[in-house]
């Protein structure tokens, strides 16, 4: 086995931290799943047990079943992708096949294998380059076959790692990686529910790869073939030395950059506007994520940022968890993760991204969000497969342009967003449509150089990094302008 300082060495900036869940019988009727989840949510809640907590070094996030069942299967593929990296740098020994390429399938019942609430160590406080190094109890995962199947929690059947589905002969499997389950990735989620990767001759395994950094790993580590997540991801992995490009783009703003409170707070004065933050916790994924580097950049345009405290929380859920909690005054967010704590009448923006006037005045135009992206090897040697992806994602586009929100909500909703409230999710593909989606997916280098620019000033990368991934090396919209016939 190798040492914490060896696996670290090869791990890079690998956030590692240790969660615990509550876990019930697949054969638990719905009834007292429901009054159990209700019962841990309540104790999570009584006066003093938060302080408790934080003794120990620990923040009390409360996190519903769903949505943490998600953050499992996330985990055990990020997690494979570290081991095959200790695999290759000869620091284990050989890895069982069966173990390292098998993923146990979620439980039939929607609590079975999930949490009724989670505890997590408190990660350390930082730039959003920082490392932590809390090791995760998932490091021992793939040990034994009995603690597969703890994960399973009574799951009678296994899958492959990116997903059940038909094989078809005919069709090129690949493996396309999500960087978390939210509707501006609606693109992905056409293209596989209306079958237009399979129309270019593609068998996609999808896979929520749960934030950035973990997409960049899975990429980087060649457990994927495309991976969607924040535009930020091309240059920063070029920068490490794995050569990535932006092949698609899903937006011209970032929908991620906005900045929630709880509603008491707002209405009693307390957080009112970015400065208020002063002296407070504000959560964002993981070091070097997009929403921690926003967070960066929307603190120094406040003038507060050697005044926070930015907190890596892991995912999307677990944010929006910690928020309604009180583990943070406010955390970054997306704009479903707004509507659905607005929805819910305890959340209010204190900046809000998705507003035309409020973006400029910060971003003074268009600046990448989410894109598609790819390592520059694989767009070399196997082209024609990029090609088809694309084809597939941009067909996906003409249908956002020719269909309703409503429409699209219902096409998409219940097999990839129903861990989201429906009305939020509506909202959010409205709102997208009408203000920030690309129709035509092409990324410009204008915005590009934005983005690079809110990427530099030691935010996340030097100025002379920076200088290192022009829009000529991180960028390829060929593949765009060819499925639309555009002119090169």
């Amino acid at each position: 086995m190798p040492t914490l300082e060896e696996a670290m060495a090869v791990m890079g900036d690998e956030d590692l931290v240790t969660w615990y869940g509550l876990l019930l019988p697949a054969a638990t009727p719905p009834e007292a799943q429901q009054q159990l989840e209700r019962a841990a949510f309540a104790t999570l809640e009584q006066p003093g047990m938060r302080d408790k907590f934080a003794t120990l070094g620990t923040d009390l996030v409360a996190m519903p079943s769903r949505e943490f069942a998600e953050r499992m299967e996330g985990e055990s593929a990020r997690f494979q992708a570290v081991i095959q990296r200790l695999a290759q740098a000869r620091l284990h020994t050989a890895i069982p096949r069966a173990y390292t390429r098998t993923l146990c399938s979620r439980p039939t019942t929607i609590f079975t294998g999930d949490t009724l609430g989670i505890a997590q160590p408190r990660p350390s406080a930082g730039l959003p380059r920082q490392r932590t190094s809390h090791m995760s109890n998932h490091t021992s995962l793939l040990d034994s076959k009995r603690r597969h199947l703890l994960l399973a929690s009574g799951a009678a059947s296994c899958l492959a790692l990116f997903g059940a589905g038909r094989a078809f002969a005919a069709r090129k499997e690949v493996s396309y990686g999500q960087g978390s389950i939210d509707p501006i990735f609606t693109a992905g989620y056409v293209a596989l529910k209306q079958g237009y990767f399979a129309d270019a001759g593609l068998d996609v395994k999808y896979l929520n790869s749960q934030s950035g950094p973990r997409t960049n790993q899975l990429l980087a580590a060649k457990q994927i073939f495309v991976g969607a997540t924040a535009a930020t991801a091309a240059p920063a992995l070029t920068v490490a030395g794995k050569p990535a490009a932006l092949i698609f783009g899903f937006d011209r703003r970032m929908t991620y950059a906005n900045v929630l409170v709880r509603k008491e707070d707002y209405d009693s004065g307390k957080f009112r506007s970015l400065t208020d933050l002063a002296n407070q916790r504000i959560g964002a994924t993981q070091p070097g994520s997009v929403t921690a580097l926003m967070a960066v950049y929307l603190t120094q345009q406040a003038g507060i940022a050697d005044k926070v405290d930015i907190r890596p929380l892991g995912d999307l859920a677990t944010m929006l968890a910690a928020l309604k909690t009180g583990s943070v005054a406010a955390t970054m967010a997306t704009a479903s993760m707004m509507e659905q704590a607005v929805g819910e009448g305890w959340g209010t923006p204190i900046f809000n991204g998705i507003d035309s006037e409020v973006w400029n005045t910060y971003m003074k135009g268009d600046v990448p969000g989410i894109a598609a992206y790819a390592l520059r090897e694989d767009i070399e040697n196997r082209p024609d497969d990029v090609q088809a992806f694309v084809n597939g994602l941009v067909k996906a586009q003409d249908f956002i342009n020719q269909h309703t929100p409503e429409e699209i909500t219902e096409a998409i909703y219940q097999d990839y967003l129903s861990a989201l409230s429906r009305p939020s999710v509506l909202k959010a593909i409205t709102d997208y449509k009408a203000n920030v989606w690309l129709q035509d997916n092409i990324i410009t280098e204008d915005a590009y150089d934005r983005m690079a620019a809110i990427m530099g000033d030691g935010r996340q990368f030097s100025n002379e990094e920076m200088k290192t991934v022009p829009y000529s090396r991180c960028v390829d919209m060929s593949f765009v302008r060819k499925a639309r016939g555009m002119s090169s």
